[in-house]
């Protein structure tokens, strides 16, 4: 698996080659970008939270190498989209839906990292069989209901208490994301000092850190609208059980994740019978993502032919 060059961004990740804005049946409009290969196999990436389109880009040059059409959204109030404070899970699977209907796509893979796990869920339930197989990388688990671990940590276990209640925190989150975006690379300094040697490694890649400030930046460009609606959502009940899915499951979760606990992969492992689950130590929440990507697209494109055996 190629590293991250010194030096040589371009050596593992690529620019949009595409970008555009669809408009969607209620007047909200939906940004998205394309990587990878035009003409490549599709696969639909669930950005973090939060993030943006631009995050994808991580797994730009991969996904190239791997013949795959890489296609990544804003959820709403983040980057080019529209905000929308009642979103829920569901509701950002059909945002997805519609783009794949207006791209002409039939079967797709699907990939969520970090808070993007729950979206990349939620659409590959919504997808059903179209749905080739579904990745989660990092991924935040339901905080209520089925699937919903033991023992997380305090900030885990207060947004599980807190965040339905939204509403009651809109005003002090806009002034955080405000703050926050007024200057991207505060998000990463504070986050930073809780993460493990790997993860404070790449960030001091100035390739990385430049496209994942890129990223926020773009993410809270539209003060912040995006947050709290997708903090909400991940606090609330999942509305599906992850164990209904039908398509095969790749779960990959670094040992040394200091922002989003493994326990969250290990309570949805235990519920999906079609989960494949990975465990890596020395990998961290962002390290294994960036440098594992070429790794954990091969594997996740691998499972969807087990299901589609003629792609």
């Amino acid at each position: 698996m190629r590293a991250a060059g010194k030096g040589r961004p371009d050596d593992w990740w690529s620019p949009p080659v595409h970008e555009d804005v669809l408009r969607l049946p209620d007047g909200r409009e939906l940004g998205w970008a394309e990587y990878g290969l035009e003409s490549g196999r599709p696969l639909l990436y669930c950005h973090g939270c939060p993030g943006s389109r631009l995050e994808a880009g991580l797994a730009a040059a991969a996904a190239e190498r791997l013949g795959l059409r890489l296609l990544a959204a804003d959820r709403p109030g983040y980057g080019r989209s529209t905000g929308w404070s009642d979103r829920t899970l569901q509701g950002c699977a059909e945002d997805l839906t519609r783009l794949i209907a207006r791209l002409g796509l039939g079967n797709v893979l699907v990939l969520g990292v970090s808070g993007g796990g729950p979206f990349a869920a939620a659409t590959a339930s919504h997808l059903a069989e179209r749905a080739e197989a579904l990745g989660l990388v990092c991924p935040v688990g339901p905080l209520t209901g089925p699937g919903s671990p033991a023992g997380l940590p305090l900030g885990w276990r207060l947004l599980r208490l807190i965040g339905p209640w939204g509403l009651l925190w809109r005003r002090p989150a806009a002034l955080l994301s405000r703050w926050a975006g007024s200057s991207p690379e505060r998000i990463l300094h504070f986050v930073g000092r809780g993460l493990g040697p790997a993860d404070r490694r790449l960030l001091a890649e100035p390739g990385v850190r430049s496209l994942l400030v890129s990223s926020l930046a773009e993410a809270l460009s539209r003060k912040g609208r995006g947050l709290v609606p997708d903090l909400r959502a991940l606090a609330e009940p999942w509305g599906f059980d992850p164990a209904e899915l039908t398509c095969p499951v790749r779960i990959w979760h670094g040992l040394d994740d200091g922002i989003v606990p493994p326990a969250f992969s290990r309570a949805l492992a235990s519920r999906m019978a079609t989960a494949g689950t990975v465990f890596l130590a020395g990998e961290g929440h962002f390290s294994l993502p960036i440098l594992q990507a070429e790794t954990i697209l091969r594997d996740l494109a691998a499972a969807g032919k087990r299901k589609h055996p003629a792609l």
